[in-house]
């Protein structure tokens, strides 16, 4: 479910740079779309992880979203103004944000607790997996075919998610919890996890959508490689930053269960930092050196991704019990998602008024602070 579902948005994502270029404005066009989507997608993540928790049965949540999402990405390929492309994304992580929860709380119960890190790091590594073939299937297709018919298509592997999802998919019979209103539920998180929740919220303020990637290595590849060219071969950037994403998830997590998961997604974290500094500076010395610069980026970008997706949730998932695992998984997707929003918007914005040196050095600060703030965390749980 995870491969197919990537299959499909990640397709789209990679696409999203072209769409925005046609649109106009496509800094300020990409960062509105990745903000608006994700600050949608977090209030669904909330919502379904909350109510998750009062139901039997969590994997019907989970089907729904991905039937959302598969035919809402689609829809972009539809889209004839900004606005259009905003409401098509915007629905689509809605999709993404009701089945999050529900999904990460199906798989912490299927799994013993001593190998969370392998079990979500594997989950992200299948995800990450077809985030290769999506965006590695439009780079060769891009040259053949329309990106509106790329978008149409992607509706193929996300009803087939969905599909896996309904079919394939087991859950252990539960009992619910007691109802309880939102912000009681919110509330009676443990203390711990909230502090851990608002290290992972100020990293995410400058952890910014990487299709700003995309759009930034097409803008330095232009003069090299030609108009024509240069989409296709951003988009292989992003085919290779996902490559890294579905080797390094298993091995964070790997890592994480042997080494203790929350060093280790500290150790994750400090690669945004260095990531934001090449992407910071300028770039000279001709086309091997940007080309170059530009591999490491997506590189490094793409491991970050991958030890945050893999052990973030391993986290979450050691630090909560089972009847608040939905709240809590909720939570934490909703977190990155504000995160997200605020990032995306002002790395967008501040793209289009002052360049995208600007704009990449204003997510350094919440990066850094966001990852001390972790490290300290860490310590304090290793000393009690």
């Amino acid at each position: 479910a995870s491969f197919l579902s990537d299959v499909s948005h990640e397709t789209a994502t990679s696409l999203l740079p072209i769409l925005a270029a046609e649109l106009g404005n496509p800094a300020a066009v990409l960062g509105v779309i990745e903000g608006v989507s994700d600050a949608l997608s977090g209030t669904a993540k909330l919502w379904s992880g909350w109510i998750s928790d009062r139901l039997k049965r969590r994997k019907p949540l989970a089907v729904a979203g991905y039937l959302i999402s598969a035919v809402a990405s689609s829809s972009l390929g539809a889209a004839g103004s900004a606005a259009n492309a905003v409401g098509a994304r915007a629905i689509a992580w809605v999709g993404r944000g009701i089945r999050s929860a529900p999904r990460a709380a199906l798989l912490a119960g299927d799994v013993p607790a001593e190998h969370y890190g392998k079990a979500f790091g594997l989950e992200r590594a299948m995800d990450t997996l077809g985030a290769v073939v999506g965006p590695a299937s439009a780079a060769l297709l891009i040259t053949t075919l329309s990106c509106r018919t790329l978008l149409a298509w992607t509706l193929v592997p996300g009803i087939l998610a969905a599909v896996a999802m309904a079919v394939l998919v087991r859950e252990r019979p539960r009992q619910p919890a007691a109802p309880r209103p939102f912000l009681v539920a919110f509330a009676a998180l443990p203390r711990p996890f909230r502090f851990y929740l608002a290290a992972v919220g100020l990293f995410g303020l400058g952890d910014f959508a990487h299709s700003m990637l995309i759009l930034r290595a097409g803008e330095l590849l232009t003069p090299i490689l030609g108009a024509a060219a240069a989409p296709a071969a951003a988009i292989g950037l992003y085919g290779l930053h996902n490559v890294v994403g579905a080797i390094m998830a298993f091995v964070f997590g790997v890592a994480g269960d042997r080494f203790g998961r929350m060093r280790t997604l500290a150790l994750a974290y400090l690669l945004g930092p260095l990531m934001i500094l090449l992407l910071a500076l300028p770039v000279g010395g001709g086309t091997a050196a940007i080309a170059t610069s530009l591999v490491v980026i997506f590189v490094l970008a793409g491991a970050m991704r991958a030890g945050e997706s893999a052990l973030e949730n391993a986290v979450a998932a050691q630090m909560l019990p089972e009847e608040q695992r939905g709240m809590g998984f909720g939570a934490l997707a909703a977190v990155n998602s504000a995160g997200d929003f605020v990032s995306s918007l002002m790395v967008g914005l501040l793209w289009q008024m002052a360049g995208p040196a600007a704009a990449f050095g204003a997510a350094l600060a919440p990066m850094i602070a966001g990852t001390l703030m972790l490290i300290w965390i860490s310590r304090g749980r290793k000393r009690s």
